[in-house]
This record gives structure tokens, sequence and C-alpha cells, in this order.
């Protein structure tokens, strides 16, 4: 096992949003060129009695693959999703420690794709996705990056700190300083 470099997280974001009260609460970080998540979901987000619903199996793996796809693809912008695909292996429990690992897989025209599961300790997979995504465009990083927050006792991985300060950098010679 590698570093851990953190991904930031956005202020009311459903998946990673730690002052969104209702969400998931994920904290994304990069490890040997893949970016995960330790989870323990809990049961408030069952569709049945200690089964994950589907739709935040599927947000979970959404979120995870677009910092793939932002990190080791585009390297100098955040993604939005263009498609997602989500294949269900077994049920996803909850409360139950688990692991998100997804990967970059490459890039086909202009859409930068990744791939994952969510797994537990043992290597049971209970769900893959993989995905299409779209580099952010200028005019609307503004809107985007200004939800991010970053923890300053963390180390956020170097990719996401170099987009972080070319958006800053824009920012200042826009305004003329």
């Amino acid at each position: 096992m590698g570093i851990k470099y953190y991904l930031p997280h956005s202020s009311g974001c459903f998946i990673c949003g730690e002052e969104n009260t209702f969400g998931v609460d994920a904290r994304f970080y990069v490890e040997d060129n893949h970016v995960k998540a330790d989870l323990c979901i809990p049961a408030r987000f069952c569709g049945f009695n200690g089964v994950v619903h589907g739709g935040i199996v599927s947000a979970l793996l959404d979120e995870c693959m677009g910092w793939s796809a932002s990190v080791f693809g585009t390297m100098d912008t955040l993604c939005f999703t263009r498609n997602l695909n989500v294949k269900f292996r077994k049920n996803t429990p909850s409360e139950t420690p688990l692991t998100l690992v997804t990967s970059y897989s490459g890039k086909n025209r202009m859409f930068y794709e990744a791939e994952g599961c969510i797994k537990d300790s043992e290597g049971t997979v209970y769900a893959e996705g993989s995905g299409q995504f779209i580099a952010v465009p200028a005019e609307k990083m503004d809107e985007t990056i200004n939800y991010l927050r970053m923890d300053p006792s963390l180390t956020y991985h170097p990719v996401f700190i170099k987009i972080y300060e070319n958006w800053k950098s824009e920012r200042k010679t826009q305004a003329g300083g």
C-alpha cells in the first residue's frame, strides 16, 4: 500500500459533502494509482433491510470514477459524467466495512473512461461500474470548484493541487491581479 493523497469534498454533495447532514460522507483518496474510499454505509440508505439502495451504490461509483478521470485522465480540470453503467453482482450490505476502488482506463475521443467496484475486505465484489466523463468547460469551473473544501491537516493529491492552483491563477489574471 502506498501513500494516501486525499481529494477535496464538495460542501453540499450527497456523496462527499461533509456539510450535507443527509449524505453518505465518503472521503476519497488516491493510493497506488487508484481512487478509493473506505465506507460503512448506514442503514438509512437501504432500499431493503440490510441492502444498500442501488441508486446509492451507483452514485458512489460515479463520484469515485469521476475523480479517477480527473486525476489520471485530464490531469488539468475536473470532469462531469457523460454516461454510467453499473452491474450489481450481489446485494451491497449496509453497516459493513467496504472499499470503493476505481481506476482510469483510457481516453476515447474526448471522453475519459474509468471503471471500478465496491468490495469487502475478503475481496467479494458487490457492484462494478464503468463510465465516460467529459472535462468541465472552463466557464463552468468557477461554479464547480467553488464548492470544493479542503482540510488543512490532510495531504492532497498533487494533480488536484495543480488543478486548483491553475484555477486560482486564472481567476487572478482575469481579475487583473
